[in-house]
């Protein structure tokens, strides 16, 4: 009938030599529009039937320019997220690009849609950890997967310690999880921006906050970080 499973456009979009990253298949596959039964008309994609009518070429271009300087932005975006969440603002997400003063991400109108992509719910951060950690994937997967077992042990008898333990209950420190991922990947290649990536991502998120709202770290989410590589 001319329809195709979104997950398995998808899956031919990524395997396809288009000449589109995979942040940019996402942006693309969020403007197609689907029927009643889910699945996607080939010949409305095909012709450019989109939700937007017309997808802008300065769209592609802004996420191009992005995953080209995501490094840069990424610090940038660090600089602002003071408490570690891996969220900045509105404003300051728009400050960070401007100061990359790339043409592609000066578009008003496109700086909006990015913000409404990355933000799809309305909350009023964006949050860049997601990108952040997209970007740095495949250098991460070089880099730390190999040493993904000694990396657990340091943390557990890290955070094991008896002065550690009794304050954080095994948990720890944002700073001192770098601290420790440094010293573990020193020999991987690595760059502090990468230690901190992973370091956020593994940040705890059930735990109730620590005092002074300092970020904390767990084994078990930092194990899950290694599995997602």
């Amino acid at each position: 009938r001319g329809r195709l499973d979104p997950a398995r456009f998808k899956a031919v979009l990524d395997r396809a030599d288009v000449g589109m990253s995979e942040m940019q298949v996402e942006v693309l596959m969020g403007q197609i529009e689907s029927e009643d039964d889910g699945r996607l008309d080939y010949v409305k994609v095909m012709s450019g039937r989109l939700k937007n009518t017309v997808f802008p070429a300065e769209h592609f271009l802004a996420w191009r320019a992005m995953e080209a300087e995501w490094e840069a932005l990424s610090q940038r975006f660090w600089q602002f997220d003071l408490n570690g969440d891996g969220k900045v603002s509105y404003s300051e997400f728009e400050l960070a690009l401007a100061q990359l003063q790339h043409p592609a991400l000066s578009n008003r109108g496109v700086v909006d849609a990015l913000i409404a992509e990355l933000d799809p719910g309305g909350s009023g951060d964006v949050d860049f950890d997601s990108f952040s950690w997209r970007m740095a994937c495949m250098v991460l997967k070089e880099g730390a997967l190999s040493h993904g077992a000694a990396l657990l042990q340091a943390f557990r008898e890290q955070a094991a310690r008896d002065a550690c333990f009794s304050v954080h209950r095994g948990l720890l420190p944002l700073k001192e999880t770098k601290e420790l991922l440094g010293k573990q990947l020193s020999a991987s290649g690595l760059t502090p921006l990468h230690i901190h990536i992973i370091a956020v991502r593994a940040r705890d998120t059930t735990a109730d906050p620590a005092p002074g709202g300092v970020t904390m770290c767990s084994y078990l989410r930092l194990s899950e970080v290694l599995k997602e590589l």
